[in-house]
C-alpha cells in the first residue's frame, strides 16, 4: 500500500483529491499540508511514498519544494497537480525531477491512476542528479529595491550567473511607499532617510554592475515602477527566468516595513525558483 501526501493550499482541492484516493484500496492518505513549510515537515515525520504537489503555494512554490524533495528523496515519486498547465513549467519540473505532470482543469481524474502505476520506490538510475538540477538555471534574475541590503543579492547572482554561466537580468524596482493613500507614517522624517539610503545604495550597486560589464559579463537590467510583483511576473515571463533573488526581510529593517508584505505576493505567483538572501 502506497502512503500519499496532499501538497495544495486549497482545503477544498485537498478534500477532492482525498475521496478520489481512498476509492482505491491500494493507497493510504499519509497526510495533508496547505502550505511548503508545512509539506516539509509531514515528509520528515512520514516519509510518503508519494506527494501530489501543487504549484502554487502560500509560502513557497511548488517547484522549489521539488526541488528539495528530489534532493533530500530521491526515491520520492513527486506528481505535479496544478492549473499552471503551460509546456514551460510541465519541462521545468521534469527537469527537476518531477515524476509526472496533471493538469487540474483537464486531468484531475487521472490522479488514482498515476499515483497507482507509478512504482513506490525508482531505481537509482531515474533519480535526477545534482549537476542535472543545477544545469536548470539558465537565466538569473536579480530584484533590486536599492537598498543596501540588496548589494549582497547582487553579490549573490555574479557568483551564481559565473557557476552555472547563466544570463544575469536585474530588475531595479522604484516604488515611493510615501505616496499611498491612507497610510500614516509615525515618523516624518522617514522619506528623506528612505529617499538617501536609496541613492547611496544606488550608487553602489551600479559600480558593482558597471564593474563587471567591464570584464565581459553581460547583464540586462530593467528599471520599473508601479506594482513590483506586475514588474516581476512580466520580467520572469520575457527572459524566461528559472531562478529569482530577492532579498528576505528582516525585522528592524527598513525594507521590511516598506517591503514586507510583497515578497509574500510574489512568492505565490510566481512559477520560477525564488532564493531569499539574508
Amino acid at each position: 500500500m502506497k502512503k500519499v501526501l496532499i501538497v495544495d493550499d486549497s482545503p477544498r482541492v485537498r478534500q477532492r483529491i482525498a475521496a478520489l484516493l481512498n476509492e482505491s484500496p491500494q493507497i493510504r492518505i499519509a497526510g495533508e499540508a496547505g502550505s511548503g513549510s508545512e509539506a516539509l515537515q509531514v515528509v520528515e515525520n512520514v516519509r510518503p511514498d508519494t506527494v501530489i504537489l501543487d504549484i502554487r503555494l502560500p509560502d513557497q512554490n511548488g517547484i522549489t519544494l521539488l526541488k528539495r524533495f528530489k534532493a533530500r528523496y530521491p526515491e520520492m515519486t513527486v506528481i505535479m497537480l496544478t492549473n499552471l498547465d503551460d509546456p514551460r513549467y510541465r519541462q521545468v519540473c521534469r527537469n527537476l525531477g518531477a515524476d509526472d505532470f496533471l493538469s487540474k482543469a483537464m486531468e484531475f481524474e487521472k490522479i488514482v491512476d498515476t499515483v497507482t502505476h507509478h512504482p513506490a520506490h525508482r531505481n537509482q538510475r531515474s533519480r535526477p542528479r545534482k549537476e542535472d538540477i543545477m544545469e536548470t538555471f539558465n537565466n538569473i534574475l536579480v530584484v533590486s529595491r536599492s537598498t543596501r541590503h540588496c548589494i549582497k543579492v547582487l553579490r549573490t547572482g555574479i557568483a551564481l550567473a559565473r557557476k552555472f554561466d547563466a544570463r544575469l537580468h536585474v530588475l531595479h524596482i522604484i516604488h515611493d511607499p510615501f505616496n499611498v493613500n491612507g497610510w500614516n507614517l509615525p515618523v516624518p522624517s522617514l522619506d528623506k532617510e528612505y529617499k538617501a539610503m536609496v541613492a547611496r545604495a544606488r550608487t553602489e550597486l551600479d559600480k558593482m554592475i558597471h564593474k563587471e560589464k567591464a570584464e565581459g559579463m553581460v547583464i540586462n537590467e530593467w528599471v520599473k515602477d508601479g506594482d513590483p510583483v506586475k514588474a516581476i511576473a512580466q520580467a520572469v515571463e520575457s527572459e524566461n527566468v528559472d531562478l529569482i533573488l530577492m532579498l528576505a526581510h528582516r525585522e528592524g529593517r527598513l525594507e521590511h516595513f516598506l517591503f514586507g508584505k510583497t515578497n509574500d505576493a510574489i512568492i505565490r505567483r510566481l512559477p520560477a525558483s525564488l532564493m531569499l538572501i539574508g
